[in-house]
């Protein structure tokens, strides 16, 4: 049985080894490398993309910082580029899942029982997809289950080390996202329950004094962090409301039973969840104690109810369906419970098979693709495109996201808006992504460009437009 579980545990791999070559951009990818960009060769962090907007064109405040720092380092030391800015989330990811190990063998759990554990965390479609896009959540991930680990070894033998390790990750995960915040929070609550209230004090000190670089320059820059932190695109995630914890916490089922990619991820998790609990054993305990917890944080906390930011419960819950289905003959001795367990747990894993294949296709030589509209455009006039011409056209373009203009328009901008988009930011031309054949996030408007633009080329992938002399 151990002999087969690594064979699939290879298998997962070597299938997320073939999806990072060339996988389609996710839209916050080119978002978050402009600000690596800059900051790699200014020293700080601004934006073209959001030119004329909150002062962003100035300097970014409120950004992932710890994130973006670390991938402007990765800038500097390899060269700007897609593929080297996923280089951190793998590699933060591939730490994760030594972590998950280690916490394996250290609660004295079975090879099998570890790979079982791994096994599940690579099946489950957030996270296979998170493992190679360049978002924080992995790297904060990483450092909310470093954090648990120590507050884990500190509960088997108590130690001022560990706390004040544990409250050091949870600083660095908030650093790195600011959603980082459910680990303080869940490490300080299961702290606090466990009556240790000077130790859950060190631990939030210990958090505060690593956070403290993004507070020292909100400190410095107030009118910017003020005007950037209620800007339109965040301010439904930042506006404090006295039932605003309640009502998120009444809304996470939004999250956890959103679609497929996670309602069987959750189904399963609350299955073996509820199979450990009615025959506990002591080294499973502080784990359900504490995942149980930061679902509660999260769901008070993360008003954005999207299933990325579930990426921090995955590393937890699929150590506990990994638990339960190493135990599986003891947990369901009965017939009924047997076909409970395994028709759930069936259905996570077939689904999350399926994700993977879809995910695995998910491929375009974007690089290329910009490259040759590239060469239509001018080095030294500005361009309203899509985020994703970043890659790898950022270096060599003046660029403009037509991001404010696709959501202002909910999708459906039409040639009239982007002229009018084109004259706010000073922009000579636009560039518009073709998908068969139709214009993406555009309304439809077949011959209606030429009143207001010259067309520069019009190939079945883009479109490249010249705004007319008004």
């Amino acid at each position: 049985m151990r002999r087969l579980l690594v064979v699939l545990l290879c298998v997962e791999l070597l299938l997320l080894l073939a999806s990072i070559p060339r996988h389609s951009p996710h839209v916050d990818e080119a978002w978050f490398a402009e600000e690596a960009f800059f900051q790699a060769r200014d020293g700080y962090p601004h934006s073209n993309f959001f030119r004329r907007f909150v002062h962003e064109d100035v300097r970014i405040v409120v950004r992932h910082w710890l994130f973006i720092t670390l991938e402007s380092a990765v800038f500097r030391g390899f060269g700007f580029g897609l593929f080297h800015m996923r280089l951190l989330p793998v590699a933060s990811a591939t730490l994760l899942l030594a972590l998950m190990a280690v916490f394996g063998r250290l609660s004295g759990a079975s090879s099998s029982q570890i790979v079982l554990g791994l096994l599940a965390f690579l099946l489950a479609p957030q996270a296979f997809r998170s493992f190679k896009l360049a978002r924080p959540e992995m790297l904060a991930t990483l450092f909310g289950f470093a954090s648990f680990l120590l507050l884990w070894l500190d509960a088997r033998v108590p130690a001022w080390r560990w706390i004040l390790g544990a409250g050091v990750c949870a600083g660095a995960a908030t650093l790195t996202h600011l959603n980082g915040a459910i680990f303080v929070a869940a490490g300080a609550a299961v702290l606090a329950a466990a009556r240790r209230p000077l130790q859950a004090a060190a631990f939030v000190l210990a958090a505060g004094l690593v956070f403290s670089p993004y507070a020292l320059e909100a400190l410095a820059h107030p009118d910017l962090f003020r005007e950037q932190i209620n800007n339109p695109l965040l301010a439904y995630k930042t506006e404090l409301r006295i039932l605003g914890p309640l009502l998120n916490l009444l809304r996470e089922h939004m999250r956890l039973f959103r679609k497929p990619d996670i309602i069987f991820l959750t189904s399963a998790f609350l299955v073996c969840a509820l199979s450990l609990l009615r025959r506990p054993r002591a080294q499973d305990g502080f784990l359900l104690r504490y995942v149980l917890v930061l679902m509660v944080m999260l769901g008070v906390m993360v008003v954005d109810k999207g299933i990325l930011y579930s990426v921090y419960l995955v590393p937890f819950q699929a150590l506990v369906i990994g638990a339960a289905l190493a135990r599986w003959r003891d947990l369901a001795p009965k017939r009924a419970e047997r076909i409970l367990l395994g028709g759930i747990v069936g259905l996570f894993a077939g689904w999350g098979l399926f994700a993977q294949a879809k995910d695995v296709a998910d491929k375009i030589d974007i690089a290329s693709l910009n490259r040759e509209i590239g060469a239509s455009l001018p080095a030294d006039g500005w361009t309203v495109a899509p985020m994703d011409m970043a890659f790898d056209e950022l270096e060599r373009r003046l660029l403009v996201s037509n991001l404010l203009l696709v959501r202002e328009k909910h999708g459906q901008p039409t040639f009239a808006d982007l002229a009018g988009y084109c004259d706010a930011k000073g922009a000579g031309h636009a560039v518009i992504y073709r998908q068969e054949g139709k214009l993406v996030e555009f309304a439809q408007q077949p011959g209606a460009a030429e009143e207001l633009f010259e067309i520069v080329r019009d190939d079945p992938r883009f479109l490249i437009l010249k705004r007319r002399p008004f």
